[in-house]
């Protein structure tokens, strides 16, 4: 069966998009919580990890695959790594076989760092 490209929500309702190559060989799901790509997969193989006792559910970090830590990584005076692994990140741009994300700020990342910012995340396969 071929993977199909579009926005998908998992058995716990977080939403992820998944991006396919042209030629149905690769795929890869990107969650909008965290902007976090949790999956490469090439002829069935994949390539990325995630922990096995995630749970993707938008109740936690998910923690593996390709994940953003900013606006700090490590400790300091903001949550550790930062806040953009644990928000939801909206879609600038989809196709199927790419996906431009962003992050702007909110009530909840002005709480901790008041600063004005954009940041874009892409993805694409090939």
């Amino acid at each position: 069966m071929e993977p199909k490209a579009g926005l998908v929500k998992n058995e716990h309702g977080l939403e992820f998009v998944r991006i396919v190559s042209d030629d149905h060989k690769s795929y890869s799901d990107i969650y909008l919580y965290g902007g976090c790509v949790t999956s490469y997969v090439v002829e069935g193989v994949d390539y990325l990890f995630v922990r096995s006792d995630v749970t993707l559910d938008g109740s936690r970090t998910i923690s593996g695959g390709l994940s953003h830590c900013w606006p700090q990584f490590g400790p300091g005076k903001l949550q550790r790594h930062g806040f953009a692994r644990n928000v939801n990140w909206t879609i600038a741009s989809q196709t199927s076989t790419a996906l431009v994300l962003e992050l702007r700020p909110n009530e909840y990342t002005k709480s901790m760092w008041d600063k004005n910012f954009l940041c874009t995340f892409t993805v694409s396969i090939t």
